[in-house]
């Protein structure tokens, strides 16, 4: 099994049918849009605009699931759910989960492309 530290690499291959280059794709995508995904939620979050939190949670989810990032996923849903509810209490701190989970994810793909 290949799982990159926050990736399971096999995971999200066996869901794009094995196809390395398409994965290799998402993946640059994902790295290059995530850090505006994490700036609309502060944004929200600051503005009290629980749509764009619940927006932006719902684009993370779904990318970060699709590249292997279950964790990072995992917790945009939490804060995407939290957000539909209304209930925003703790978003800082789940923001904050999102990008400390994000930045380890990006380090450990960026070791992985130096080696």
């Amino acid at each position: 099994m290949t799982q990159i530290a926050t990736l399971d690499v096999d995971s999200a291959l066996e869901d794009l049918d094995g196809d390395l280059e398409l994965y290799a794709e998402l993946l640059e995508v994902f790295l290059d849009d995530t850090p505006g995904i994490v700036r609309d939620m502060k944004t929200g979050l600051s503005n009290g605009e629980n749509e764009l939190v619940e927006r932006s949670a719902h684009s993370l989810k779904s990318s970060s699931r699709l590249v292997g990032g279950k964790r990072l996923s995992n917790l945009a849903a939490d804060l995407e759910e939290n957000a539909r509810n209304g209930t925003l209490e703790n978003g800082e701190n789940a923001v904050r989960s999102i990008d400390e989970e994000f930045q380890r994810l990006l380090q450990t793909v960026e070791k992985a492309e130096a080696n």
